[in-house]
């Protein structure tokens, strides 16, 4: 994480703080999102934060895939 203002979720990782970028990748509406980034970065974070965002707006879960 940079020392860029944290930013958050709502709902389950309301505690997660996310720098701007990963709080606009894990709320995009976009339906496929690439999230490329070098290691430490937060990508695992981000993604969990996403994950957390389209089920707490009603995506099911079994439309929900990471590779």
């Amino acid at each position: 994480m940079n020392a860029e203002q944290p930013h958050t979720v709502s709902g389950i990782l309301s505690k997660l703080p996310l720098t701007a970028a990963q709080a606009q990748a894990a709320t995009a509406d976009d339906a496929a999102l690439v999230v490329t980034a070098g290691a430490g970065s937060g990508k695992t974070r981000t993604l969990a934060a996403r994950f957390a965002a389209m089920l707490e707006a009603g995506h099911p879960l079994r439309c929900l895939v990471a590779i």
